[in-house]
């Protein structure tokens, strides 16, 4: 490593070091700095040598400034070379990003994790060579010796750059190794510990030292070319993302893909596979609208479209017949399908013949459906499948077909066959089942054919005690008795929750975790409580979750534990009654009851069939469980806040009028909910509102929603093209008395959630927090339609949070 860092004649060494975590706005604003002042200051610095750019390879600012320095010098035509620095092996230095990133207060889903691969998998490849900075004398299991390497890694670039960037906030972290201090023995090399010195090879002169300092807005040249988009950002993200999609896990899929996207500067038409799979996913996670308005976004113009693009259509507008029941999508579908099928391949072909043949069926326009489903049944039967997918979906297609011509015994004949492909996959199956339940009821077909391709239930594993139990071991046994390939939702509370989900992810079963705080809190409390390998066992199993659903705002220690574990558990209950309505799944309540001195067991109550009863069953099998008493001067909350895009170009004469109009309509609609609004309060054009309940948020989103969009439709000038932007939460809040006011009042850190929530929400819009979508699920299952949107990132640096736009459920 020394004599490949030593100073080599034609040669500008420049290192760089900068923070692992950063939003999306401060990744932009140092590509900005780097494009338009650093780089080209170090190339007329460097005088025609080559650039020889050193960092460590840690995602974030590291892989950042090499990905956006090697594409600007190249795009040139200049003289760079890439130089990777390890101090430790990749694994470790994954492991160490996610401890930093939860010890912040971050949790990290499963698409997190996928994404981090990637970016460490991308800065490998980019890098024209990496030097590991360890061998296999070098002692890492302990942090203190990692943190040794990370101090070595600081000292070279310290000591055989002959300039540095540094990518670092005011006042940051002070931790070993890190950028603050990289920058200090940079300002000063006597304080570098003496082992780590070198002699003789600082360079001589004085050495500049270019800082970017992410969050400051004015750090970048007013005049900076756009961000352009990094390779980090779709290298290896496309495959990351089908592989989550492929295990069923669409929440992590989707969130991969729209950061992709959200990283495109702006007028760059994104790639045609990843918008696809934005649709694609959004449409698995039932999100149509939100599919639609992304189609329209992202979708070539209409003669530009290919099979690709007009069978992705046709899935869309039939989904949204099947919500809907209206006859104009289905036909919309069967005629993209008919497009698709006149230029796909044979393969294809089939796909599409069948999908228009289902669509008019839909359409009740069975004379013509009956040529496209022989069309498609020919096809298939020559066909040989490929692989274990393109069996399913050939038996599939097959069963599909005889339902259409009327021959039901030879369909119950290929959906067994169909049965012995993918039994994994609910996804696949639930999407199948669901569009067959419908067919059969449109041809008048019982639906006990369906039988025959197997979905098993969403588990809702349900803790019955009090929080705090010892931990207590599972047998095998009683594992065995869960039906298989059945995504459970598990809360994850103390330690005997931490050993129940280990013993359930290791038998193979796809978990869902809901915690009751921060993964960085939980895990204090569970390494005072089970000792200091607790704090690993969680994060393996926040690794190895589908999602994870961390709770807000409630306080760590004994007095809120049980209040918190109560909402885990009320959560929970909502998302996998979301879910299991998605897919068409059943939902089956899983009891389990730590008991010290006995075996632990699981007792496994009826399971609920899809349909319309299931939410009422399943709200009556968990009815018994009494809510805790809320700590004094707290409770939970629904919340709103809101405002009007394009309130400041109102003129002062406008300003009468819409106090007068659209804001009394507003009040009116507050008034219907008399005492259930706990407080009302409004400054110029921003609205907020606390409410008792999570289904009086929703019922005022609502309501407020469609009032504004009625006086949008009037002439009179009144909201002149404004366009209210609202956001719902449900959370713990503090409750007193406003001194300044003197009256009730509620304040905490789930109103200041709330608020940077609505900034980010588009104009027109509602947007919900993940825990206020599993509430209303709970409170009013199918009154309210809520369709995921992204892991969204919120105003001010608050972080990113999952959000669901929330509309009244169509009747």
């Amino acid at each position: 490593a020394r004599l490949r860092l030593s100073a080599t004649a034609g040669t500008y060494r420049v290192g760089a070091a900068g923070h692992l975590l950063l939003s999306l706005a401060e990744e932009a604003r140092i590509r900005g700095a780097l494009q338009t002042q650093i780089l080209p200051a170090l190339v007329e610095r460097a005088g025609g040598q080559r650039l020889l750019l050193m960092a460590g390879l840690a995602p974030g600012a590291d892989l950042l400034f090499l990905h956006t320095a090697r594409r600007w010098m190249r795009e040139r035509r200049l003289p760079v070379e890439c130089l990777g620095l390890l101090p430790v092996p990749p694994d470790l230095l994954l492991r160490d990003w996610i401890d930093s990133a939860i010890r912040q207060g971050y949790t990290l889903t499963a698409g997190d994790r996928l994404q981090l691969e990637a970016e460490l998998e991308s800065g490998h490849r980019l890098c024209d060579e990496v030097l590991p900075l360890f061998d296999q004398t070098t002692p890492l299991e302990r942090l203190e010796d990692r943190e040794q390497q990370y101090q070595r890694l600081s000292s070279l670039l310290v000591q055989h750059s002959e300039a540095l960037v540094v990518m670092l906030r005011p006042g940051d972290s002070q931790q070993p190794g890190g950028t603050a201090e990289t920058l200090r023995w940079w300002q000063d090399p006597g304080l570098m510990p003496a082992a780590l010195r070198e002699a003789g090879v600082l360079s001589s002169g004085a050495r500049p030292v270019y800082r970017i300092d992410p969050a400051n807005t004015e750090s970048v040249a007013a005049d900076g070319s756009p961000p352009v988009l990094v390779e980090r950002v779709l290298e290896g993200v496309l495959e990351q993302a089908r592989a989550a999609a492929r295990v069923g896990n669409d929440i992590a899929c989707n969130d991969l893909v729209w950061r992709a996207l959200r990283a495109l500067p702006e007028g760059q038409r994104a790639p045609a596979e990843l918008a696809r799979m934005r649709v694609h996913t959004l449409i698995r996670l039932g999100s149509l609208d939100q599919a639609l308005k992304e189609y329209q976004r992202l979708a070539p113009a209409e003669a530009q479209r290919d099979a690709a693009w007009l069978s992705l259509l046709g899935r869309l507008r039939k989904d949204l017949g099947l919500r809907s029941g209206r006859r104009t999508h289905f036909l919309a579908a069967a005629e993209a399908y008919a497009r698709a099928g006149q230029l796909a391949s044979a393969e294809e072909d089939a796909y599409n013949a069948l999908n228009a043949a289902t669509s008019l069926a839909l359409a009740q326009e069975m004379a013509a459906a009956r040529p496209h489903a022989e069309h498609a049944r020919a096809l298939s039967l020559k066909q040989g499948p490929a692989d274990e997918v393109a069996a399913y979906y050939r038996c599939a297609t097959l069963a599909e077909c005889a339902l259409l011509l009327g021959r039901t015994d030879e369909a119950v004949e290929w959906l067994h066959q169909a049965n012995r492909y993918l039994p994994g996959d609910v996804i696949r199956r639930g999407a199948t089942r669901r569009q067959l339940r419908r067919l059969c009821e449109v041809l008048a077909v019982e639906v006990d054919v369906l039988a025959a391709l197997g979905l098993p239930p969403i588990l809702l594993v349900r803790r019955l005690g009090s929080v705090g139990a010892p931990e207590l071991a599972l047998r095998a046994s009683e594992l065995r008795q869960l039906p298989a390939h059945a995504p459970a939702y598990l809360g994850l509370c103390d330690g005997f929750d931490l050993g129940l989900a280990e013993a359930l992810i290791d038998a193979g079963v796809a978990v869902h975790l809901g915690l009751p705080m921060r993964a960085d809190l939980l895990s204090e409390t569970l390494r005072a409580e089970a000792g200091a390998g607790a704090a690993e066992r969680l994060q393996r199993c926040l690794a190895a979750a589908r999602s994870v659903s961390p709770g807000r705002g409630f306080l760590p220690g004994a007095e809120e534990r049980a209040w918190a574990a109560h909402e885990v558990t009320r959560r929970n209950f909502g998302l996998a009654l979301q879910q299991a309505q998605r897919q068409g799944s059943g939902l089956q309540v899983v009891e389990v009851q730590p008991q010290t001195g006995e075996p632990l067991r699981l007792r496994l109550l009826p399971e609920m069939p899809p349909g319309a009863e299931q939410a009422r069953l399943a709200r009556a099998q968990i009815a018994t469980e009494s809510a805790p008493v809320w700590p004094r001067g707290r409770r939970m909350v629904g919340l709103i806040f809101a405002d009007f895009a394009g309130f400041q170009r109102m003129s002062e004469s406008q300003l009468p009028a819409f106090w007068d109009k659209p804001m009394r309509a507003i009040a009116d609609r507050l008034d219907r909910h008399g005492r259930k609004v706990l407080l009302r309060s409004t400054w110029g054009d921003a609205l907020h509102v606390v409410t008792e309940d999570a289904v009086t948020v929703g019922e005022l989103l609502a309501d407020i929603q469609e009032t504004i969009a009625l006086y949008a439709l009037r002439h009179d000038g009144v909201l002149g093209g404004m366009n209210l932007r609202m956001a719902g939460h449900y959370g713990p809040v503090y409750e007193g008395e406003d001194p300044i006011q003197r009256q009730r009042t509620y304040f905490g850190t789930q109103l200041s959630l709330t608020a940077r929530i609505e900034p980010v929400t588009p104009p027109g819009m509602v947007y919900a927090t993940e825990a206020l979508a599993a509430e209303l699920a709970t409170e009013a299952p199918g009154r309210f339609n809520l369709e995921y949107v992204g892991e969204i990132e919120l105003a001010k640096r608050f972080g990113s949070y999952r959000l669901y736009a929330l509309n009244r459920q169509r009747r």
